[in-house]
C-alpha cells in the first residue's frame, strides 16, 4: 500500500482540503498496518533485565515474565541470554564473587526443579572470577505470544553479589501484511 500524496509545491496556496486529504491518506496507511515489506529492517530488538540482587551461596531466585499476548507473528526469538555478577570494590573479597548459573525455561515446573535438559539457554560465571558477566548465544530458540518465561538463577560456593540476567530478542514488527 502506497500513500498517494496530493502535490503541494513551494510558494502555492494551501486549502485545508489539500491538507485534510494528505493526513487523511497517512492515517488510511497506518490504520492498515505497515507493510513489512515498507521496513528497511523487518525486525526490532527487545531485551529483558532481571534484576534478581545479591544471593546467598547456596541458593536460587526464580523470576517469570510474559511476552506480550499482542506480539507479532513469530513471537521473540532469542539472541543473546546473559548473566552478570558484581564485585570488584575494595570491601568485596572472594566470599561475595561466587559462582552464579543462570538459565532460561519455558516452564516454571522445570525452573523450580532446575531441569537443567529443560533449559533453553544456560550462562554460568565462574567462583571467584572477577565482577563481570557470562553469556550465551542462540538463533533457534522462538516463543510465541503470551508465552510465560522463567529464569533461574542459582549461586554455589560463595555469596555473590548484584546479580542480574539480560535476554535479548528480536522480534518482527506486526503488520497488516
Amino acid at each position: 500500500m502506497a500513500i498517494s500524496f496530493t502535490p503541494l509545491s513551494e510558494g502555492q496556496v494551501i486549502t485545508a482540503s489539500d491538507l485534510d486529504g494528505n493526513f487523511d491518506e497517512v492515517n488510511d496507511y497506518l490504520a492498515a498496518g505497515i507493510p513489512n515489506s515498507d521496513l528497511a529492517n523487518e525486525s526490532h530488538n527487545v531485551c529483558v533485565c532481571i534484576e534478581i540482587g545479591d544471593m546467598t551461596a547456596g541458593t536460587n531466585k526464580i523470576r517469570g515474565f510474559r511476552v506480550p499476548a499482542t506480539f507479532s507473528t513469530g513471537g521473540l526469538k532469542l539472541r543473546e541470554f546473559q548473566v552478570y555478577r558484581g564485585g570488584g570494590a575494595a570491601v568485596d573479597t572472594a566470599t561475595n564473587l561466587g559462582a552464579v548459573t543462570a538459565r532460561l525455561y519455558a516452564a516454571y515446573a522445570d525452573a523450580y526443579n532446575n531441569t537443567t535438559a529443560a533449559a533453553h539457554a544456560t550462562a554460568t560465571i565462574v567462583d571467584d572470577s572477577a565482577a563481570g558477566f557470562a553469556t550465551s548465544a542462540s538463533t533457534s530458540e522462538a516463543f510465541a505470544a503470551a508465552a510465560a518465561l522463567f529464569v533461574r538463577a542459582d549461586v554455589a560456593t560463595n555469596d555473590a553479589v548484584g546479580v542480574t540476567i539480560t535476554l535479548w530478542f528480536i522480534a518482527e514488527h506486526r503488520s497488516a501484511s
